[in-house]
């Protein structure tokens, strides 16, 4: 775990949400929010593998899990972090130098993920890209490639077949 004093050559990005069995009975966005989440992660591998690593800052991902039996994930988040309500995406900058007061998180890199908020993939690669100053691209895995290819084509081709078959009862 990063200790508040210490400095580290890589940025962090952390998600933390409810624990899935929790989540199912009491949070369905927090489920959503972080299949999202793991589809960012995505991306950002899918980009550091076309991109040589050396030039690249180091980018840790994290998701924390957070559970009533677990009382020291439960103090981190609420008492050293300040948060209070599920799911929460933190992104926290390289720092090499930090000062004794400054704090460990910018404000703007903290979004607590509502049920109201828009909070696709899309958007938290973008607050992420945001905060770390990156271009990473949305990526998506070849199952999703395929799931909306054979949409796109069986829609088509329903769309074709109503029209070839019911040509003539159009014409009426």
């Amino acid at each position: 775990m990063i200790s508040e004093g210490e400095s580290r050559p890589y940025d962090v990005v952390m998600f933390w949400n409810l624990a899935p069995e929790v989540a199912e009975e009491r949070c369905e966005h927090c489920l959503l929010a972080e299949k999202h989440f793991h589809q960012v992660v995505y991306s950002f591998i899918q980009d550091r593998k076309k991109r040589h690593e050396i030039e690249q800052r180091k980018v840790f991902f994290g998701l924390w899990h957070i559970d009533q039996d677990n009382e020291d994930m439960t103090d981190l988040f609420m008492n050293f972090h300040g948060y209070s309500t599920i799911p929460w995406l933190t992104v926290i900058q390289e720092n090499t130098h930090r000062q004794p007061g400054e704090p460990f998180v910018s404000p703007s890199h903290e979004w607590n993920i509502l049920a109201t908020d828009t909070f696709t993939g899309m958007k938290q690669l973008d607050f992420v890209n945001n905060a770390l100053s990156t271009d990473v691209e949305f990526k998506l895995t070849m199952k999703q490639l395929i799931l909306s290819n054979l949409v796109i084509t069986g829609g088509l081709t329903a769309f074709v077949c109503i029209v070839v078959f019911g040509y003539q009862y159009l014409l009426l």
